[in-house]
């Protein structure tokens, strides 16, 4: 398992065991997301922050950042790579969401549209599409190779905190700070569903 926090630090850490595996400290901000690289045999993972950058890091080398991504103008809040690991999608309170080529090292596009801030990302498991999730209260829909938005959907009525994919691709779920679920058709690009939890909280990411 990977962490990261306000310490500024990503950690791995055996669960089992309950120790901290490995470290990496070179953000200089409140660490929001990770994520690992798909691949296990690849021993890789990237990291978010408040400091407006992505790192990727070789996780079997201590503190080995391999390459910092520049370019978001607010914090960073949300990635996630590609089902084969080539590349990463980032969304910020810049309200942008970015596709970065890992192997290049560049900004493959930007998108724009959304009125707030990128809070949630998630790949399609063909690795096609890319839906983004934000505080505007929509669902939007990018072509991950041209970065054309394809659709919107619209209905929660507060911000987007989660998302994810079946596995099959043909549904997408988000969350909400409205309290419910939404299932999206991603072929027909409708809501099919909305389900409100039992347990009446928010839904957190």
């Amino acid at each position: 398992m990977a962490s990261g926090g306000e310490d500024k630090t990503i950690k791995v850490w055996d669960l089992e065991a309950g120790r901290c595996l490995w470290s990496g400290e070179e953000h200089t901000g409140t660490v929001n997301s990770v994520a690992f690289h798909p691949l296990a045999s690849a021993l890789q993972l990237a990291s978010a922050s408040n400091d407006k950058t992505i790192k990727v890091w070789e996780i079997e080398r201590q503190n080995a950042c391999v390459w910092t991504a520049m370019g978001h103008e607010e914090a960073v809040l949300t990635l996630a790579y590609s089902p084969c690991g080539t590349r990463l999608a980032s969304g910020s309170l810049d309200k942008t969401v970015r596709m970065w080529d890992i192997s290049a090292e560049v900004v493959s596009w930007i998108g724009e549209g959304h009125d707030d801030a990128v809070t949630c990302v998630a790949y399609s498991p063909d690795g096609l599409r890319v839906a983004t999730g934000s505080r505007d209260k929509t669902v939007a829909m990018w072509d991950v190779w041209s970065g054309e938005r394809l659709w919107t959907g619209e209905g929660h009525e507060g911000a987007l905190t989660a998302m994810a994919y079946k596995p099959s691709g043909d549904l997408l779920a988000s969350a909400s700070t409205d309290r419910t679920i939404r299932l999206w058709d991603a072929c027909m690009q409708v809501c099919v569903k909305v389900s409100s939890p039992t347990f009446g909280g928010l839904v957190p990411g």
